[in-house]
């Protein structure tokens, strides 16, 4: 199996994130479809640093969100120590909003949404300057 590049996740880590702020940009702010976006930039962010700094790599080519979120723990926090381990249940917590903003029909307030997005934004800030490094 080829090498999978880290790149193309991180541009849609960029990509998810540049979404969430536009919609709670505009005039009327679609708050669950932001929190789903803030998810996904934290989620294919997450993906970008398993394949740039570690060694795992899923069985199959599906990235499961709780294979990512429980191999980013492991790989990224506890052993290599990649990331501050406040940065450990960030995917939980994105997660468990996305799913009320895409499931439950009462979604997520505008207040919700935006600290989503500060925290996609936080997680994403620790992760840039950790691609480039060597292992």
């Amino acid at each position: 199996m080829a090498e999978q590049s880290w790149q193309p996740y991180w541009e849609r880590a960029e990509e998810n994130l540049r979404a969430a702020e536009t919609l709670l940009r505009v005039a009327l702010p679609l708050s669950n479809a932001a929190t789903s976006r803030a998810y996904y930039a934290a989620f294919h962010a997450a993906i970008a640093l398993l394949l740039a700094r570690t060694d795992y790599r899923p069985q199959g080519s599906e990235w499961a969100h709780d294979h990512v979120q429980a191999q980013l723990n492991i790989h990224g926090i506890r052993r290599r120590k990649l990331l501050e381990a406040k940065h450990g249940p960030t995917l939980l917590y994105l997660l468990h909003h996305r799913r009320s903003a895409d499931y439950l029909p009462r979604g997520v307030s505008q207040k919700k949404a935006e600290e989503a997005l500060k925290l996609a934004t936080g997680f994403l800030a620790a992760i840039h300057p950790l691609l480039e490094e060597q292992p």
